[in-house]
């Protein structure tokens, strides 16, 4: 048994799919095969289902994708831990994020902890919040910068705050509300929503607003890519909420930018499992972290409370 045959399972069972797997893991399709036959032959066992649309873990898979998991961050560990005997700070660190992170200045966080440690790779891991909460518990990530709307719903986890962004709503310039600065989830009754994945957190905090508005909202669409959805809007199929960060990024003459009233927040925050035996690398970057959002006052006040003012540079 191999590291890499270990990494090709987990691949696989990720995506669900050979082809993914091996783009994933920069391999021919056929080369990822042999190394999963080999493994099985090796075993004993079977450890995938295969029909011609997709893969799904036996349970004897779904036992060894478990073991491997563990394995694997055990090297990981390892490997980060003799480095740091070493004296020197080197190895893969791997972060999961959502991909909307300017307004807690991330990029610029991100380059700082990088300049005391370039020895270091960085291997950022996008995805939407609720896939990476599931990579956190299954030791896939140690820590993972996403937005949830309740940090008391997730007893495993723990949650450092650090700042906040603002959901706007987009319409077409030539809809009925683009006259208008702000408006209200209850003028949004029967219109045509353009939503985000399942996997991402606006996706519950626009639930309860909603569902606070007494409003039942009309999904015709789902899209994770911020560029397909605000050209859709512009199209004038329907209307969408984004951070206001992504207007600023992508504007456009045909799109109207209303605020909304309540606001809808997107908070921020740096979360990791509650109780994890971090490695010297995921420790230093955590405590870093903390430390760079306090020091240098980027990140907002924490729900609620009024903000801070940044300091001056």
């Amino acid at each position: 048994m191999e590291i890499s045959q270990l990494r090709a399972v987990l691949a696989i069972a990720k995506s669900h799919s050979f082809s993914r797997a091996a783009q994933e893991l920069y391999l021919s399709q056929s080369t990822l095969s042999l190394q999963v036959a080999k493994l099985e032959k090796e075993l004993g066992v079977t450890l995938f289902y295969r029909t011609t649309r997709t893969v799904h873990l036996t349970e004897a898979g779904e036992e060894f994708v478990k073991s491997a998991g563990d394995i694997l961050r055990n090297i990981r560990l390892l490997s980060q831990n003799m480095s740091a005997y070493g004296g020197l700070m080197r190895g893969t660190l791997t972060i999961g994020a959502i991909s909307s992170l300017e307004a807690i200045h991330f990029s610029e966080m991100l380059a700082s902890f990088y300049s005391l440690y370039p020895s270091l790779n960085i291997d950022l891991q996008e995805e939407g919040s609720i896939t990476l909460i599931e990579m956190l518990r299954s030791h896939r990530i140690a820590q993972a910068f996403v937005v949830v709307d309740d940090p008391a719903l997730y007893s495993d986890l723990h949650f450092t705050y650090l700042g906040r962004d603002e959901y706007h709503l987009a319409v077409s310039r030539l809809h009925r509300l683009a006259r208008r600065k702000t408006v209200e989830i209850a003028d949004l009754e029967n219109e045509n929503l353009i939503m985000h994945q399942g996997a991402n957190g606006i996706n519950a905090i626009l639930d309860n607003a909603f569902r606070r508005a007494g409003v039942e909202p009309n999904v015709i669409c789902r899209s994770s890519i911020p560029t397909i959805g605000f050209s859709l809007i512009e199209a004038g199929i329907g209307v969408g909420f984004f951070p206001a960060e992504i207007f600023s990024r992508m504007p456009s003459s045909g799109v109207a930018e209303l605020s909304v009233t309540p606001p809808l927040y997107k908070n921020i925050y740096l979360a990791t499992l509650a109780e994890n035996e971090f490695s010297v690398l995921d420790k230093t970057f955590t405590d870093f972290v903390c430390e760079w959002y306090k020091d240098q006052g980027k990140a907002s006040a924490e729900p609620g409370q009024a903000a801070a003012p940044a300091k001056e540079p």
